[in-house]
């Protein structure tokens, strides 16, 4: 049996599931869409998959109270980015992470400003192009 001697690999990720994540989100897609880590149904049923990873809050400090948007918000960004969700998602998205962070008891004023900074510094993690790409290593 031949073995690659390399790695293949992305980095820039924090955080990853060791179990499957459901959400639900106001996007309804015209199709369902399935990914190996990301599925969202014409339903707006979500799901991140076990092994997903993702960076949390860029820039700011990862807390309990945003871990969990973060997630949401970074996958919804990703379809966006893969061209399978329009770049008008953008906005649902934001405005379901600064909720999942209300949700999960974030102080109102902090949660205002995560959402604020991603609604300023989003779009060039939605733009084409702007996925990771695959390192190697020997």
């Amino acid at each position: 049996m031949i073995q690659d001697t390399h790695i293949y690999y992305k980095s820039g990720y924090k955080h990853q599931l060791v179990a499957s994540y459901r959400f639900v989100t106001r996007l309804r897609p015209d199709y369902d869409i399935l990914t190996p880590y990301i599925s969202l149904t014409t339903e707006g049923q979500g799901t991140l998959r076990g092994g997903y990873a993702w960076d949390g809050a860029t820039g700011v400090p990862d807390t309990r109270k945003v871990l969990r948007g973060s997630a949401k918000h970074d996958g919804l960004y990703q379809l966006i980015r893969l061209g399978l969700l329009p770049i008008s998602a953008k906005a649902i998205a934001d405005a379901e992470f600064r909720a999942d962070c209300l949700q999960d008891r974030m102080d109102a004023l902090l949660a205002w400003a995560y959402w604020r900074g991603v609604v300023v510094f989003g779009g060039a993690s939605i733009a084409s192009g702007s996925e990771p790409v695959v390192l190697c290593a020997p």
